[in-house]
């Protein structure tokens, strides 16, 4: 606005089911805003934001008025007329029904559930708010173990002590939490660890075959000879760790990354830093990723005390590799002065935090263009053939050749040589001249 008011403006909802208490938090709305951006303005300038702020339906119960034009700049008759308006529609009834069916939600903390009944009680006009206040902590909290520590202290249960339980068990529920996050990484580390491959070798005399005593399903054992003089013989073990086959699953539990292990130039690829629980992370943009991935270095930079949920679907790469995955969890996302509730699968991965398609569109990062489209529709319905004949021209004198297909794919042909000959082997033999008769 031109006045540079910052944060959201009070908005009027009068289709609301409780007028009464949406009038009330529309007026502590505005009360803020005139003790705050606008305090410098005069009682006609916020009585002129009020009415925008109202909508036309308050425009319309305006009109309604016979105001005098002193009582027309100020604020205090607008409050009491429209509060007369909303007043006779309040019902001591429903308002009760409201408290006594207002449960704790699954992810709401013990203050925010109290705070909201002590709302709502205000409407009931009971004897002594404090009381019922205190029974429906005890009838609507989510645990059943601080309902059976609330029932437990019988009539000595106060409010303040029925507080005091909420709060000390659900601090400690969180620290459990915390100690369960750390306990996984630790397990995570130390599921991988470097076969010993000293155990592996074998002390063997020139022409001896090496005794295998390791099961061959699992392991591969390559020996290979190095000749350093014409006495002593140097055999190296490889072990080759043998991948077990996987058990089919349908394709509707496995989200596909492609972005992860994909090795591209940064001018290839398409980053942006996103604030995540307060900690600012690059997030490659992958347009054909069904899901977001957080590595496991950037999830422990954020130090959040919320706990890692078993993942529902498995992740794989866009080359059909397997993705270890520790869990998801639901973390909130702010980009551009906006919050967003955003899902991520916590992996191990050394790759770059991924942000898949759906949220790079419902985050505005992405937009789907229908100008080529929209342009050409008539190139879009229907078969046929486009307008027009192109001839493609052969060079006569050329010769044609047919090449057979590669075995292994040039990108690869460096690795492969490089794998055939491990050790540089390559001066270390000598032809063989002539056949002995001796043997």
């Amino acid at each position: 606005m031109a006045d540079g008011i910052n944060g959201r403006t009070p908005c009027m909802n009068w289709d609301s089911g409780d007028l009464p208490g949406t009038w009330k938090a529309f007026k502590t709305h505005c009360e803020f805003m005139f003790q705050g951006p606008l305090k410098k303005k005069q009682g006609d300038e916020k009585c002129a934001y009020l009415m925008i702020w109202v909508g036309e339906k308050g425009r319309n119960v305006y009109s309604t008025w016979d105001m005098t034009a002193e009582d027309q700049k100020k604020l205090e008759k607008y409050y009491e007329n429209f509060e007369a308006y909303v007043k006779p529609k309040s019902n001591q009834v429903f308002s009760s029904y409201k408290f006594q069916c207002r449960l704790q939600k699954t992810n709401e903390t013990c203050e925010e559930f109290v705070t909201d009944l002590k709302v709502l009680v205000k409407d009931c006009q009971y004897a002594n708010p404090d009381r019922m206040v205190r029974d429906r902590i005890v009838f609507g909290t989510k645990s059943s173990k601080v309902r059976e520590k609330l029932i437990n202290e019988g009539s000595e249960l106060t409010l303040e002590k029925a507080l005091d339980i909420a709060r000390t068990y659900e601090l400690s529920q969180r620290q459990l939490q915390t100690m369960q996050i750390s306990e996984q990484y630790k397990q995570n580390e130390n599921i991988r660890k470097k076969p010993q491959i000293n155990s592996y070798l074998h002390k063997y005399e020139q022409g001896a075959k090496p005794r295998y005593k390791q099961d061959k399903s699992k392991l591969h054992v390559f020996p290979q000879l190095k000749v350093n003089n014409a006495k002593s013989v140097t055999r190296k073990i490889i072990l080759l760790k043998c991948a077990k086959p996987e058990k089919k699953k349908s394709d509707s539990d496995t989200l596909f990354v492609g972005a992860l292990y994909n090795e591209k130039n940064e001018s290839d690829t398409w980053c942006e830093d996103i604030t995540v629980e307060n900690v600012s992370i690059n997030f490659q943009l992958d347009t054909g990723a069904r899901c977001n991935v957080l590595n496991r270095t950037d999830f422990r930079r954020m130090k959040t005390n919320n706990v890692l949920s078993k993942p529902d679907s498995r992740l794989k790469s866009f080359s059909g590799h397997n993705i270890e995955c520790d869990g998801k969890i639901t973390l909130p996302v702010t980009l551009k002065n906006q919050k967003h509730e955003v899902e991520f699968y916590v992996a191990n991965t050394k790759s770059q935090s991924v942000l898949g398609a759906a949220t790079c569109s419902e985050v505005g990062l992405i937009k789907r263009v229908y100008t080529l489209e929209a342009k050409y529709s008539d190139l879009f319905t229907g078969l046929g053939c486009l307008p027009g004949i192109h001839k493609i021209h052969v060079d006569d004198s050329s010769n044609p050749v047919v090449h057979p297909p590669r075995k292994v794919p040039v990108s690869l042909k460096g690795a492969v040589a490089a794998n055939n000959n491990p050790m540089g082997l390559q001066n270390e033999f000598a032809n063989l001249c002539c056949i002995s008769n001796d043997i």
